[in-house]
């Protein structure tokens, strides 16, 4: 019987012969390997998914699942978000950039054209100027597939592009009105473009990562300066380090991108200052970095700030797993590995270093996304493949227990506990997630029929991959439920102060442009002695408090608060423990003594 059930399902069973009642009977040895499992459709499934490197069509099938998944997260409650800033500035840049052939040679004029086109024909909101990063954020995925897929193999393609799809800080981007997405297109199109040209010693690579250099220069000029620190690290380190040296390392093959970039920068710096009178692409580093504060809302004073706020977008799991990815490559000696490493860690250890004596922002770290999640990637496929290994089982063992441990102080559980006291419902949530994570390393063991003394460390594997796609999840529930976007909840502060509103009253903020693009009328700016004229007049007016007032006004404005001012609405925010301000007050006239308000 159970030789016919071998043939019927075309699985190779081990048999043994045993004795019982005088009669010979074949039986099936359970301590042995088999993808027997009752079921035709399953052992199929199996078959096709333990062989995927040869299912093209089945490899394209899930690519485009993960990408439609990330297209509907991307475009999931677009328009619902207020703008922050940054947005309203590529708005009014868009409304003032005329379409012209001359402005695609300047710096993020290209974006902001493209912007404008689609935001005269499709009409000027906040869904449709969100509308381009979206789509080039979903066009990413299918790229990062693609380029990884030639790296490491299908499955950590797929296991990169799944990460990506569903990536909150990717998908933060993507719902952004800003350049960033196209950003991370091109920075990295151009940088693994550079090692397919030191691999395959062929010149079209380096041309196509030069171009794509100067297409990242277009779209975000001084962050794309960073692109050459970074591959001159790489080159560096493949002549210090025992990695082997790859066919095209080669002085002329080097030499000549070099002379490429320098030519294209001379020809680019004279059209720009000397036909145009643009300000120069140094000036222009100098103005975001040394100049003034990149981040109007949060600064980034020393390397540990920078790091933490890094690891944090990035995903405590995921950061940490592209840490273990990262010591596996180098011990194998791996080029891609390492070239792939210093395009994580070396532009962060760049900007950690830059906040010594600059300002800067997490953001421009955000092209090294992929890279993070790359390494993760091959960390989680290298711990499947390797459960036979003793020494593989214990670092397994310690990945999982070390990720436990990372998890008590991870900020996404800080916000699920702060916001699990506020919606009950959130708390079903978790534990829907907690059984999800303990049910799926069972059900997949129970398929693939892993011999016995494999299964618990099998089991550790898959429960090391639920919770690295269970973080990002988590973190996108809260993001688009709780967190307004993680931006200021604008459109229902103009909905209360439009309403009660006198004419006579006077409106102050800190971010007038924002005020004036959702109420109308001419806010005033919160400043010291602004706020102090206002309530030493015989006039109430309206403050709309935001998280940048402390900054302007610290001595007095508390206490006067308090006793002059009724909170109309208040729509905080809680992310990784940071109280993101947003309230309206209506303040009365100062009926006693002088107000004075010191800034400090």
């Amino acid at each position: 019987m159970f030789s016919v059930g071998c043939r019927k399902y075309g699985t190779l069973c081990n048999l043994k012969k045993v004795k019982l009642m005088n009669t010979d009977i074949q039986v099936k040895d359970f301590s042995q390997p088999s993808s027997y499992n009752g079921s035709s459709w399953a052992n199929q499934a199996i078959s096709k998914i333990k062989n995927i490197e040869q299912e093209t069509v089945l490899q394209y099938s899930l690519l485009i699942t993960i990408t439609v998944v990330a297209l509907v997260l991307r475009f999931y409650k677009l328009g619902e978000w207020s703008f922050w800033i940054e947005e309203h500035h590529s708005y009014r840049h868009s409304t003032n950039v005329t379409l012209s052939i001359e402005n695609l040679f300047n710096i993020r004029r290209p974006f902001y054209m493209l912007s404008k086109f689609t935001l005269d024909y499709l009409g000027w909101n906040e869904f449709n100027s969100r509308i381009i990063p979206a789509i080039v954020g979903t066009i990413t995925i299918p790229v990062i597939y693609w380029l990884t897929k030639k790296l490491f193999g299908v499955w950590v393609a797929l296991l990169a592009a799944t990460l990506l799809a569903i990536s909150p800080w990717h998908l933060y981007w993507s719902q952004n009105f800003r350049f960033y997405t196209l950003f991370l297109l091109t920075f990295n199109v151009a940088f693994f473009a550079f090692f397919w040209g030191l691999e395959k010693d062929d010149i079209r690579y380096f041309i196509l990562s030069i171009v794509f250099i100067g297409a990242a220069a277009l779209v975000q000029g001084p962050v794309a300066v960073f692109l050459i620190p970074i591959l001159a690290m790489y080159i560096l380190l493949l002549k210090l380090l025992p990695f082997g040296k790859p066919p095209g390392l080669r002085s002329k093959y080097l030499v000549l991108p070099i002379v490429l970039l320098f030519i294209g920068y001379v020809v680019y710096e004279s059209y720009n200052i000397l036909l145009k009178g643009n300000a120069s692409v140094i000036s222009e580093v100098y103005y975001l970095f040394i100049n003034q504060s990149t981040a109007s809302f949060v600064g980034y004073a020393n390397p540990y700030i920078m790091l933490t706020s890094v690891i944090y977008y990035i995903g405590t799991p995921l950061a940490f797993l592209a840490l273990v990815g990262t010591i596996y490559l180098l011990k194998e000696k791996s080029r891609a590995g390492l070239f792939v490493a210093v395009g994580a860690f070396g532009l962060l250890f760049i900007f950690m270093v830059l906040t010594l004596f600059a300002s800067t922002a997490n953001r421009y770290v955000f092209m090294s996304l992929p890279c993070w999640i790359i390494l993760g990637s091959v960390a989680i496929k290298e711990m499947f493949v390797g459960t036979k290994s003793f020494t593989t089982k214990i670092v397994i063992a310690g990945v999982l227990f070390s990720l436990l441990i990372l998890s008590l102080k991870d900020p996404v559980i800080e916000d699920i506990i702060y916001y699990s006291g506020k919606d009950s419902y959130f708390y079903m949530f978790v534990i829907a997630g907690g059984m999800i994570c303990a049910l799926a390393p069972i059900l997949f063991i129970w398929l693939l029929r892993a011999p016995l003394q494999n299964k618990y460390f099998l089991a550790l594997v898959l429960s090391i991959l639920s919770l690295t796609i269970l973080h990002p999840i988590l973190s996108t529930i809260m993001y688009f439920n709780f967190q307004h976007g993680h931006r200021d909840n604008w459109k229902a502060v103009a909905a209360v102060v439009k309403e009660s509103k006198v004419d006579d009253e006077s409106l102050f903020t800190f971010t007038p442009q924002l005020s004036d693009y959702y109420i109308g009328g001419q806010a005033g700016e919160v400043t010291a002695s602004n706020l102090e004229t206002a309530i030493n007049s015989d006039k109430s007016f309206w403050l709309i408090e935001t998280e940048g007032i402390d900054r302007q006004i610290i001595v007095g404005y508390g206490e006067w608060l308090v006793n002059h001012c009724e909170t109309v609405g208040n729509w905080d925010q809680f992310t990784a423990g940071r109280d993101w301000r947003m309230r309206a007050h209506h303040c009365t006239p100062n009926q006693s003594n002088q107000t004075h308000i010191d800034t400090n």
